[in-house]
Formats: C-alpha cells, structure tokens, sequence
C-alpha cells in the first residue's frame, strides 16, 4: 500500500517540479552535479555524483532532471516512513496497515515534503537515506537483518549533509546497541568498513581539485587534507552556530514543524512513540530520540530565518520518524476498537489534523512561478559582449547565473562573481577559470584583502571590460536597481526589474532595499560604530528610513534597526535647544557620540561637548570629548580625560595611542613614545600610530 502511495506522490511531484532551474542553492547544485565540480560546503559529494546520473536523463532540460531527482528522494521518503512504521509495530494486522499508510500520507502531504520534492536540493535525497537507515536499525532491533544497510546509508547522508546524518546516526547507533548489543558487537567490523565506504565518497571532492583540468566550479580549496577537511566541516559557516538563545529558537522549528500535515504528524506521532517508549514497544524511543536531536541540531544555527527553505529541509529528515509514531498511535486504537468503521471514526480527528497545521513559512509553489530565466536575462544575459564581468550580491543570482552559464551554456563571455565571495582567492580563481582575459588579483600580489573586490571592477574597468555590480561600490551613480560600469563612465539606464514567486519577490525586495540605503547613504553626516547609518533630520529622510524597514520585512528578513527614527526625534530637540537627554539616554552612549559628531558638523563645539559628557564612563565617547579638547587646544583637559580611561582599561590600545599624540603635543616626547609603543604592542594593525611613531623619532 505504502508503494503504491509513494507512487502516486512521486507522478504528482514531478507533475509540480519547477521545468528549469529554481531559485536560491538549486542552480549551483545542479551546475555542480551536471559538470562533475564542486558545490559549496560540505560539499555534498554523494548529491553530486548521483545528480550527474540523473542528469542524464533524456527528459527536460537539465534543471528538470535535478528536480526529478527530488521527487523521486521524496517519493522514497514517503516508501520509508510507511516501512518505518511497519518495522516497527509487532503485528501486522488492519490497524498496522492503516497506520503505516496514514502515516506515509502525513509525510506525502506535508509542505516541507513538498517544497523540497519539487526543486534541486540535497533535503529530499537526506530524508531518504536516513529513513530507510531507520527501517534498517528497527529491523535489527527486532531480531532481523538490516544493521550493515543502516550504516552505509547513514555514511552515504554524511556525503549530503553532514549534520543533519550525524544528528540521525547518533540516536540510532545507540538504539541498535542498547536492543542487541552483542548482535552489534559481532556486525562491528562490518559496519566500520561498510561505512569507511561510503564516507570515501567524499573523495571525490579532492580528486576533482587536484585533477588536471580541474572543473570551474570548484567551491573553497579540498586539493589538501586540511582544505579538504574544512569543506567537509563547513569551517566557512562556523559562526553560523551559537547556543544563546536555543531555547527560543528551538520553540520556533517545532512550531515550523507543525505546518500542515505536521501537526498531525508531532501530536499524534509524539505521543505514539512516547506510549510505545513507555510499554517498551522495542525502537519506540530510538525513533523519538532522532526528530528530537535532528531539532536541536537545526536550532543551533545562530540564526533563524522561519522562511528560509534550508531549515524547512534540516527538519523534514525528523518529520517520517514522528509519522510512524502515527502507526504506533493507530495500532493502540486498533487494539481497543477492533471493528474497522469503528477505528476510521477514531481516527477521524488525525485526519482533520492534516490539514490543521497552520502554513506561516512554508508555501510550496506548484509548478513554481519564479522565472529565473527572466531575472537572468536582464541582468547577467542583458551585459554588453565580454569578456565582461558581472558581481551579484545575493546567492540567487550567482547560483542561477552559474547554471545558465555553465550548463545551459548563455553569455560564455561573462564571468559571475559575488561581492562578498571575492575577498577569498579560491572564489577569485572560479573567476579567473570562467574568462582568464580578466584582471583578477589574488591575496598575494601586494593588495589588501578588504581592496580585493574594488581592484577587480577598476581594473577590469580600465581594461575597457564591461562591469556590472548588483550594488554601488565607491559611491557610484545607481541606475535602477543596479550599478553598470562602463570604459570611461557610468551605463546607461536598464530596464526595471520584474521577478515571479515568493522567493522572486523578496529578491526584488532586497534589490530595491539596496537602492534605498543607497539614497540613504547620499546624506550621511557619519556612521555610529557597527553597520546602523545615522542621518540628518530632515522629513524626507525619516521616511526613507521607515521604507526600509518596511521593504526589510516584506523580503522575509527581520525589520532593520529603527534606532535612527527616535535618534532623528532627539536630534530635532537638540537642534532646537530643547532637553533631549531622556531619548539620548535611551538610545545609549554611540547615539550620544552620533549626536557629537552631528553638532560638530554645525560647528556647535559647546553644545557637542555638552551632550558627550554624561557618556564619558564609556571609552568611544570619552575619546570622541578628549579628542574635541585636543584639538582646540586644550590639552590638560584631553590628558585627564585619557587618564581616566586608561585608569580603567589599561590595555586600551586606541587611549593609548591619543594620550601619547597629547603627549607629544605637550613636548613630553618620551612619555609620548611610550605611549605610541604600548598601543602598538597591544594593536600592531594601527597604520596611523606606526607612521606617527616614525615621525617623531625622526625628530
């Protein structure tokens, strides 16, 4: 029955998969799977070898082909959980039968499933591998064969996604060892060289970077153990994770877990394994163990965007084995209820929970409406003849770029880069692969690493290379949504962006939010000490801000800051000579400092020093005020102000560096270099202290 369920959600998977490529990490997995290259960390070798396989399909265009891949991994998640179920309930009567089949339909339905059946993605092929390892650990728990499966499917996920595989192998390993621990003694060396085996697979990622034409896609630098090691670990995404604030977090994936048929699936399925747990009904809480610890694992993620597709797919690999608690559930009704009608009427309420859960985040798009072949063609694909380069800010248009080009085989001439990749000479050589007549600096050739990106759009630029960048670099001119350069000057206009979907809305979104901080940026007076820009009160201004907190929520990400808007409020009481220390004070000392530098920028010293003086126990303002001194001459009262700050941060590398300038304007040369030298030790990346310091020996 469960076959044949998996059969009906495989044809209608296909039917909704996207026909070309989708967005986010879809182009480049497929891009990767097709050309045999690397994709980003972890590198997701076994996706990649068995997305080459299936891109070899003669069905659609590549893209297509990909997403057939999903379906079926969907389709064989859906075969899992029913065979999950069946394992591990001792009878195999009606309300086994049911359940199990129930229990394949929550996981068929569910929008996680959904979502990633239907588009290029590592999530559906995850789930399957680390379902049937399940159904492999409860075959062995109760006495059958099934273990040796179990863990060269478990090694094969860690080739997918490795967290995820370790957070699922964890519990089961200990589940098959506490059911039958010297059945899982004897298999021991079988199961270590079975999973050595499929943990080799993740060699391919060095054999493809030390080969001799290696592919242009290859994503971070596996050609040594080490480089292939931090691949493997996503050293790159290390401080994704945090345990502050887990709690919440974890209340927010179980509430995303419930979406749709989830919830059917988390209460019925979590209290089927809890009861079979307490009977002792055997692999009950193995089961309940892996969604538990495949939740927290997800949840350890500094970070949590309820939107962002990844996460729904970390915790579609807990949704089957919650789903077979369901069957646990059905067979406990079944026992008290035997009649059939009678055990449908029960089960009434499961089925109006499949449709209970609410849908905040998840909305899988049937036969998605993205058009990424849109956004390419009037972005990478509207670019003069190359060679020419083309910078993206976002991983939709470098992923969806890379497809078409590498794959569909458009605009050749052009080499896709990404602003915030290209301070890391492996991403430079992936440019430099795509069109070495481009000017690409490297880490090594004189350059400063935070220059990297500036070098290669001027001196492509200067080559006579058409540039296009996604966002104003240096203070450009914007045209539209984005920055064209060409030989000599600024592009002319381009067409106004259109997008499809949800994901292409909130592309639009941020595209347009770009274009907004770049209006916002014409009027800065400065900047406070982090990435929160201060403006000028003016109306107009104010409402700027407002539209980019405004178009921050619309594209999924989290409101920006609207600290400006009550600094705003305070800088008009200033302005006005009107008290405004209670809105100051709220807004902590940087917002006093800000302020300064606004009054500063008017030439009203007095009033400058009057609002930074409440804040001098913090050392940014108490600089900022000895810094005012100093510079009008005051110099005992810029040394005292120093003294009271190194009193209480004697390490205080930037105090020590302004005490001894005071120093020396004070002719105390010796203490000055003392000063100078100390400040140095601490921070030896002071380039305006070293050359201050040389100056004065010189003397």
């Amino acid at each position: 029955m469960t076959w044949v369920l998996a059969a009906l959600a495989f044809a209608a998977y296909a039917w909704g998969a996207a026909a070309g490529v989708e967005w986010l990490d879809a182009g480049e997995l497929t891009a990767a799977a097709a050309g045999l290259g690397v994709s980003h960390s972890p590198g997701q070798a076994a996706y990649t070898l068995v997305g080459h396989l299936a891109s070899l399909l003669p069905v659609g265009e590549v893209a297509f082909r990909l997403n057939l891949l999903s379906a079926a991994a969907a389709a064989a998640t859906v075969a899992g959980t029913g065979a999950l179920a069946r394992a591990l309930l001792p009878r195999d009567d009606i309300a086994s039968r049911i359940g199990a089949a129930l229990a394949a339909v929550l996981v068929a339905v569910s929008p996680l499933t959904v979502e990633q059946a239907t588009r290029a993605e590592v999530y559906a092929p995850l789930a399957a591998l680390v379902v049937w390892s399940a159904v492999g650990v409860v075959r062995f728990a109760r006495g059958g064969g099934g273990l040796l499966g179990a863990a060269f499917a478990l090694a094969l996920a860690a080739g997918v996604q490795p967290l995820i595989a370790a957070a699922a192998a964890l519990p089961l390993a200990a589940g098959a060892l506490i059911a039958a621990p010297r059945r899982a003694a004897r298999f021991l060396p079988a199961v270590l060289l079975l999973g050595a085996l499929g943990l080799a697979v993740n060699l391919y990622l060095y054999l493809r970077a030390v080969a001799e034409a290696p592919p242009i896609l290859l994503w971070g630098d596996p050609s040594t153990p080490r480089g292939l090691l931090d691949v493997l670990t996503g050293r790159a995404y290390g401080q994704n994770f945090d345990a502050a604030g887990l709690g919440g977090r974890l209340f927010g994936h179980i509430l995303l877990l419930s979406e749709g048929s989830g919830m059917a699936a988390l209460l019925l399925g979590g209290a089927g394994l809890a009861f079979g747990a307490v009977t002792r009904l055997r692999a009950a809480g193995t089961l309940l163990a892996v969604p538990v610890v495949v939740v927290a694992a997800t949840a350890a993620q500094r970070v949590f965007y309820p939107d962002n597709p990844d996460i729904h797919g970390y915790l579609l690999a807990a949704l089957p084995f919650l789903a077979a608690g369901v069957a646990v559930a059905v067979a406990a009704v079944g026992r008290v209820i035997a009649h059939p009608a009678g055990l449908v009427v029960a089960l009434a309420p499961a089925a109006f929970l499949c449709f209970a859960g609410p849908r905040r985040h998840v909305f899988p798009a049937w036969r998605p409406d993205v058009d990424t072949l849109r956004y390419h063609d009037v972005t990478v694909g509207g670019m003069p003849p190359g060679p020419a380069l083309y910078v993206t800010t976002s991983d939709h248009g470098l992923f969806t770029g890379l497809y078409e080009r590498l794959v569909a085989g458009d605009r050749p001439d052009v080499a896709i880069g990404n602003d915030f990749l290209c301070t890391s000479s492996w991403f430079l050589r992936l440019i430099d692969r795509q069109r070495p007549e481009l000017f690409v600096p490297y880490l090594d050739d004189g350059g400063r690493k935070d220059r990297l990106l500036a070098r290669l759009v001027d001196e492509n630029r200067r080559a006579g290379r058409p540039v296009w960048v996604e966002r104003p670099l240096f203070g450009e001119r914007p045209v539209t949504h984005f920055w064209s350069f060409a030989p000599g000057g600024t592009g002319g206009a381009r067409p106004e962006l259109q997008f499809g979907g949800e994901i292409g809305r909130r592309i639009a979104g941020e595209a347009e939010l770009h274009f907004l901080r770049w209006k916002l940026g014409r009027s800065l007076l400065d900047e406070l000490p982090g990435a929160t820009p201060v403006f000028i009160y003016e109306p107009w201004q104010r409402r700027l801000i407002e539209m980019v907190s405004d178009q921050s929520l619309s594209f999924g990400r989290p409101r920006e800051p609207v600290h400006e808007v009550q600094l705003l409020h305070a800088w008009q009481l200033v302005l006005a000579g009107q008290p405004a220390d209670r809105e100051l004070d709220a807004l902590g000392p940087a917002a006093r400092a800000a302020t300064a530098r606004m009054l500063l920028g008017r030439k009203r010293e007095a009033d400058a020093i009057r609002v930074l003086e409440p804040a001098v126990p913090e050392a940014g303002a108490a600089l900022m005020l000895a810094a005012i001194h100093g510079n009008a001459g005051r110099l005992d009262a810029a040394a005292a102000i120093l003294d009271q700050v190194l009193t209480r941060e004697p390490q205080h590398a930037r105090a020590l560096a302004q005490r001894g300038l005071v120093r020396a304007k004070q002719g105390r040369m010796e203490e000055a270099e003392r000063d100078l030298e100390a400040s140095l030790a601490i921070d030896p990346a002071q380039p305006d202290v070293a050359d201050y310091l040389e100056k004065l020996r010189r003397r």
